[in-house]
């Protein structure tokens, strides 16, 4: 069994920073793998033990529009077109089936970090369906308004998820 943490949403690395400060970390071997559909090739060069993927997470394989634009310095960006964003670039890009991708890692301890800007919703469910949600041993999940869903669904579907949580460490953010 190894030990495999993925962080769905790498951004500028904060979270795998942290996770290596654990010790958790520090007490045993880790493969990191990392997705992010726009991350700087500065980034990619400074972490050589990270598995870089920038394919954007999603419920299928093939391509999907993504949505960027200045604001908030690139935190924004994502499949979701966001209203309140100035000069919006629309581009097709690669996307992966997350329920698909974890199949490799089921027999594995697996720790997920997920911050997909709105996407979580869609994936989460397929993880559920799917039934791929039992091969994660601890999730951390950040949780998006978005423009399209009520703040009530988004408080519903955090109630529910906890319905289909199997392991102790979940975190909802």
């Amino acid at each position: 069994m190894s030990n495999i943490f993925i962080d769905c949403g790498f951004y500028k690395g904060k979270a795998v920073r942290w996770f290596k400060n654990k010790q958790e970390f520090k007490d045993k071997e880790w493969k990191i793998i990392a997705f992010e559909p726009n991350v700087k090739t500065s980034l990619i060069e400074q972490h050589p033990d990270i598995e870089f993927h920038t394919e954007a997470i999603w419920i299928n394989n093939g391509t999907i529009e993504y949505h960027s634009s200045a604001r908030r310095g690139g935190q924004a960006n994502g499949l979701y077109k966001n209203p309140r964003a100035r000069d919006e670039k629309v581009e097709c890009i690669p996307c992966v089936n997350f329920s698909e991708f974890i199949t490799q890692f089921k027999d594995d301890y697996l720790i997920v970090k997920m911050d997909i800007e709105g996407a979580e919703y869609e994936v989460i469910t397929k993880l559920i369906i799917d039934e791929t949600i039992n091969y994660i041993d601890e999730f951390y999940i950040e949780f998006h308004h978005r423009y399209d869903i009520s703040n009530e669904y988004i408080v519903e579907f955090k109630k529910n998820l906890s319905k289909y949580i199997k392991w102790k460490k979940a975190h909802l953010i």
